[in-house]
């Protein structure tokens, strides 16, 4: 971004020409307002994730929260086919847990973030992995361990303190 996000206080649209018009305006983004409530934990899946698909949630970063997570999981609670963990100031864990035991994990590192800072988190499903982004640049690949169609929901996981999730934006066919 060019600059900070909660510093934006207006969007301005140009109609273009032709009779380009836009039409509707959702605003995904309430830090633009002075509260933001949490987005809630849990979102079942109203079907199968594919490749293409892609899940994107918003948060904002509270300095004293040890972690904050997304995660994939399967119908059986124990079972947690992608946990994407965020571990201040600047590492990212990857991994997989199957029947209450973890799998080899997949770290990699972000950019500290700011007291109160928006950022943004993209999970793209990919031939063989899942690719994430954080605030748009690309952080490691991690490699299905386990097929795309057993995923049944996503679960947010959001920290401690005033630290959260208050966007999250599934797949359009998956939107309820």
């Amino acid at each position: 971004y060019r600059a900070p996000l909660e510093e934006i206080t207006r969007v301005w649209f140009v109609h273009g020409s032709n009779g380009n018009m836009w039409y509707s305006l959702e605003n995904p983004i309430p830090f633009l307002t002075t509260s933001v409530t949490p987005a809630p934990r849990d979102h079942r899946l109203r079907e199968i994730l594919k490749v293409g698909d892609k899940i994107s949630a918003i948060g904002r970063f509270a300095e004293r929260t040890d972690k904050f997570n997304i995660n994939l999981i399967r119908e059986r609670e124990d079972y947690v086919d992608f946990h994407l963990d965020f571990r201040p100031p600047k590492t990212i864990v990857m991994n997989t847990r199957f029947d209450k035991g973890w799998m080899k994990e997949i770290r990699d590192t972000y950019q500290p973030l700011a007291n109160n800072q928006v950022f943004l988190v993209e999970i793209l499903c990919d031939t063989n992995a899942f690719r994430v982004f954080f605030d748009g640049i690309e952080r490691k690949c991690f490699p299905y361990r386990s097929p795309l169609d057993g995923i049944t929901g996503v679960k947010l996981g959001h920290g401690s303190g005033a630290n959260g999730w208050f966007w999250l934006q599934l797949p359009p066919q998956m939107e309820s």
